[in-house]
């Protein structure tokens, strides 16, 4: 009879577990993109939309502060905890990139209108505006380190996140238009 016991133990508890990874799975596209987002650059900057990709387009300022964000949404019945930005080394060609939390009146990233980062919980429904921000390198950096029409495109915010205080996982933040970062060129590094 023990032996009995323990295979229904041990079914249960596989049970437990495919439950609970169908419903981590379920889960995982855990924040949604609200109604609002900003992109900034340092002054002189920014530039029309890209035409192909609509995306905007910040050139590049040696030392100049760049800001985008996206007002992050949590779309599941659970409380969400965003925990920071996942690293991928890419830096989005920015020195020192970090997320920080929009406070101010009007939808902003300017240094005035946000506050530095810290884990932010979002109930079911709520919102929140979170950016990146961080700083174009320096010329001789630049012309080190980057070839010539180097860009990055930045589309989404991927987001380390804990679910209901316990379930760790990533989430992509679509932002709502996407940013263009360009490298240095000949004007702006001679």
């Amino acid at each position: 009879m023990p032996a009995l016991r323990r295979r229904s133990t041990l079914a249960v508890l596989a049970l437990v577990v495919v439950v609970v990874g169908i419903g981590a799975a379920w889960l995982l596209p855990s924040l949604g993109t609200g109604n609002a987002g900003a992109a900034s650059g340092p002054p002189g900057s920014e530039h029309d939309a890209d035409p192909e990709t609509g995306a905007a387009v910040i050139l590049f300022v040696p030392l100049g502060r760049v800001a985008f964000g996206v007002e992050v949404r949590n779309t599941t019945f659970l409380p969400v905890t965003i925990e920071g930005l996942v690293d991928d080394g890419s830096g989005f060609l920015l020195d020192g990139a970090h997320l920080v939390i929009g406070e101010g009146p009007v939808l902003g990233l300017e240094v005035d209108q946000t506050r530095a980062f810290e884990p932010l919980s979002l109930a079911p429904g709520e919102t929140r505006l979170i950016g990146v921000v961080g700083r174009f390198p320096d010329c001789a950096h630049a012309r080190q380190n980057w070839s010539p029409g180097t860009y990055a495109v930045v589309d989404s915010l991927r987001l380390d996140v804990r679910i209901a205080g316990i379930l760790p996982a990533e989430a992509d933040v679509p932002l709502l238009q996407a940013v263009e970062l360009q490298g240095n060129d000949e004007e702006a590094c001679p």
